[in-house]
C-alpha cells in the first residue's frame, strides 16, 4: 500500500507569524517521523496555496530549514527532508544480530505440500504480450491524484477505511460494462479482485466445495490456472478449443460424469490464439444449461480486437446465470492489468464475499479515483484506443516479416485479438536448436520470462507483438531462414 498522503495544513495558523510557523509545523514532523529522510517537500507555491499564505513566506522558511540542516535542495530535484537532521547522531556499532539465535529454536518441518506442477510446453515464447506504456497521458492521471490527494489528506480514519471499499472505482467499471460492453448488470452482481492468482483461488474456493469434483480446462498451459485447480483437489479434463470436435468432447465428458466447471477464453485460447464463432458460443451456453454446469469465462484480451467490432463475451449472451465472467480491466498501465473483474449472478457474488476480503493494503485508492475520472471522462477508453491502433500496425508490420522471410517454413493465422501469433515450423525444424544457434552467434533472442525451456523437440512458437522493433524482428527473421535453408539443404545431401 501507498503511505498514506501528507497533510500540508498548518492547524491554527497565526497569520501574524506565518513563517515561524511553517518552519516548526516542518520540524515537528520531521522529529515525529511523519516526515522522513528523503521525503519531497510539496512545492512552496503549493504549499502556501493551501494554507492561504504569500509564496515568499515559504519560500523564506524551506531557505531558513535548509541553512539549519532540517532540508536540502538540489537543481532540479526539489526540497526534500535531510539525510541527517541536527541533534540524530547514529554511532557506528557492529550488528546486534548474529546468524545463530542464542536463546534456541526449535525448527518445525515443514507442512508437505505439492510442489508445483508444470506440464512440458510444446511451443517456445517468445517477446512480450503486453503493449508498451510509454503512450499513457501520465499528466492528466497525476492531476487526478493530485485532486484525490488533497480529498483524503482530511479524511478521519474511518472514512479513510471505507474508501478502501472502492465504490467510486466499482461503480466506473460498472458503467463501462453496461454502457459500452452491454453486460446489462446490477451493482450487486460485480465483484473487483487485486491479482489474477487472488481471483481463481476465490472463485474456485466457492465453485469446488470438495475434492475431486470435475473441472474441464481447455487451457492446459496455463501454469497459474494448472496450479490453482490442483491446489482445489480438482478433477482435471483437458481439452482444446482448437479441436474440430471440441465441442463434442465436452458433451461427451458432460453425459458421462458431473462436471462442475468448464475454463474457457473464448475471445483468443491460450496459447493457440483460437476464437469461438458465435454459434459455437451459443452451443456452448445451451450445454452449460443442459446439464447444469457452469462456464468459468476469462477475458484478457477485450481491448486487442483488429475487425470493425469488439467480441462479444459470453456473459453477454443469454445465460441464464450460467457463466463466471472473470475479465482484466485494462493493459493500459500496472495497476490495470492487476485488476480483476468477476461479474456473475447476485448467489454466486453474494457467496463470493463470505470469504475473508482481501488486504486492503492492496488496494491504491487513489490510484483507483484517479482512473474513474479518466474512465468517467473517455480518456481511458481514448487511450485504449491508441494501443489497439499502435498493436493493429505492429501485428500487420511482423505479418509482412513473418511472410516475407519465413513463408516457406512456418504456417499461421493472422490474429484477430490479443498481441500473440501462434507459428507452427515445419516437422523437420527443431526450433530449440536453431534458437540456440543463434544465441551462439551472438543474437540475444528475446524469450517470454514464462518460456519453459526443454531439451525435446519444439515445433511451435508463441510470437508476442506488444511492443518490438521491427528492424530487429527482420533481421532475426532474414538469419532463422538463412539457417533453415542451410539446415535442410545439408539434410538433403546427406540423404
Amino acid at each position: 500500500m501507498n503511505k498514506t498522503p501528507f497533510n500540508w495544513i498548518i492547524p491554527k495558523l497565526d497569520k501574524r507569524q506565518p513563517r515561524l510557523q511553517a518552519e516548526n509545523f516542518i520540524v515537528t514532523h520531521i522529529k515525529c517521523r511523519n516526515l522522513i529522510p528523503g521525503d519531497v517537500l510539496l512545492p512552496y507555491r503549493q504549499f502556501a496555496a493551501i494554507n492561504g499564505l504569500s509564496v515568499g513566506t515559504i519560500k523564506r522558511a524551506y531557505s531558513n530549514l535548509i541553512v539549519q540542516g532540517w532540508l536540502s535542495t538540489k537543481p532540479g530535484g526539489g526540497t526534500f527532508v535531510a539525510q541527517r537532521i541536527p541533534g540524530e547522531e547514529v554511532p557506528y556499532r557492529p550488528s546486534g544480530f548474529p546468524d545463530r539465535f542464542p536463546a534456541g529454536l526449535e525448527i518445525r518441518k515443514k507442512h508437505s505440500q505439492p510442489p508445483p506442477h508444470y506440464i512440458p510446453q510444446p511451443f517456445v515464447a517468445i517477446g512480450t504480450y503486453a503493449p508498451l506504456q510509454i503512450l499513457f497521458p501520465q499528466d492528466s492521471f497525476n492531476k487526478y491524484c493530485a485532486v484525490h490527494q488533497i480529498r483524503n489528506a482530511n479524511l478521519s480514519q474511518a472514512k479513510m477505511l471505507t474508501s478502501y471499499k472502492g465504490e467510486r472505482f466499482k461503480h466506473a467499471v460498472l458503467t463501462e460494462l453496461n454502457q459500452k460492453r452491454g453486460f446489462g448488470i446490477k451493482a450487486e452482481m460485480l465483484e473487483i479482485i487485486i491479482h489474477r492468482k487472488s481471483c481463481l483461488e476465490r472463485v474456485f474456493k466457492i465453485l469446488l466445495h470438495q475434492p475431486n469434483e470435475v473441472v474441464i480446462n481447455t487451457s492446459i498451459f496455463d501454469l497459474m490456472l494448472t496450479n490453482v485447480l490442483r491446489e482445489c483437489g480438482a478433477i482435471v479434463h483437458t481439452l482444446s478449443t482448437q479441436d474440430q470436435h471440441f465441442l463434442k468432447k465436452i458433451e461427451q465428458l458432460l453425459k458421462q460424469t458431473k462436471v462442475r466447471a468448464i475454463y474457457v477464453r473464448p475471445q483468443s485460447s491460450f496459447p493457440e490464439r483460437c476464437t469461438l464463432t458465435e454459434a459455437q458460443c451459443i452451443q456452448l451456453i445451451e450445454l452449460a444449461k443442459k446439464y447444469n454446469t457452469c462456464i468459468l469465462e476469462e477475458d484478457e484480451d477485450h481491448e486487442f480486437y483488429y475487425g470493425s467490432s469488439c467480441y462479444k463475451p459470453l456473459a453477454c449472451y443469454d445465460h441464464d446465470g450460467h457463466v463466471i465472467y472473470l475479465g482484466r480491466l485494462s493493459m493500459a498501465t500496472l495497476y490495470t492489468h492487476s485488476v480483476r473483474i468477476i461479474a456473475a449472478s447476485l448467489q454466486f457474488i453474494t457467496a463470493l464475499r463470505t470469504l475473508p476480503a482481501q488486504s486492503i493494503e492492496q488496494r491504491e485508492v487513489i490510484t483507483e479515483n484517479a482512473l474513474a475520472d479518466m474512465m468517467m471522462n473517455g480518456e481511458l477508453a481514448a487511450y485504449q484506443k491508441t494501443l489497439r491502433l499502435n498493436a493493429k500496425k505492429n501485428r500487420d508490420n511482423l505479418q509482412w516479416v513473418l511472410s516475407n522471410y519465413l513463408s516457406d517454413h512456418i504456417s499461421f493465422e493472422m490474429p484477430e485479438h490479443g498481441l500473440m501469433f501462434w507459428l507452427k515450423f515445419r516437422d523437420e525444424v527443431a526450433l530449440n536448436a536453431l534458437l540456440l544457434q543463434l544465441g551462439n552467434m551472438g543474437i540475444e533472442v528475446p524469450f517470454h520470462p514464462n518460456n519453459q525451456k526443454t531439451d525435446s523437440k519444439v515445433n511451435y512458437m508463441l510470437l508476442g507483438f506488444g511492443h518490438y522493433q521491427v528492424e530487429e524482428a527482420e533481421g532475426a527473421a532474414k538469419l532463422l531462414k538463412e539457417i533453415i535453408d542451410k539446415s535442410i539443404s545439408s539434410s538433403s545431401i546427406s540423404k
